[in-house]
């Protein structure tokens, strides 16, 4: 949360930061009360955005959210005979790629954002 008050981080980073903090007060509260929280919540919670990127991590994300562009095109052509779930994957390379832009361009891109852009839809 204190990420979030620190006036040298922009209006997205800082609401990203609000929200991851409330994530982990959910989760802490979730693990006092004894109910079971699944890992990916667990790491989620404990996840904490860098204030800043080097070149070298940007070019890295970029190359990840290009890896995942690339999954949701397979995605879409192997799913071309089912209209919805095609365009599940249609609207996460988007997302992906307006990561990707943002990302290059020097915009001010969340995490959320770039966790939405990472994502690959599942189906069986």
């Amino acid at each position: 949360m204190s990420n979030a008050r620190d006036p040298e981080v922009g209006p997205a980073a800082s609401g990203d930061y609000s929200l991851r903090a409330d994530k982990a007060a959910q989760v802490v509260e979730a693990l006092e009360r004894g109910q079971y929280v699944d890992q990916s919540q667990i790491d989620a919670a404990l996840f904490v955005p860098p204030k800043s990127l080097t070149p070298e991590q940007k070019a890295h994300l970029i190359n990840q959210l290009k890896y995942a562009g690339n999954l949701d095109d397979r995605g879409w052509w192997d799913w071309t005979r089912d209209p919805v779930i095609a365009q599940d994957f249609s609207v996460q390379k988007k997302k992906a790629n307006r990561a990707i832009r943002d990302l290059e361009t020097d915009q001010q891109v969340s995490w959320s954002e770039i966790d939405e852009g990472l994502a690959v839809p599942r189906f069986p």
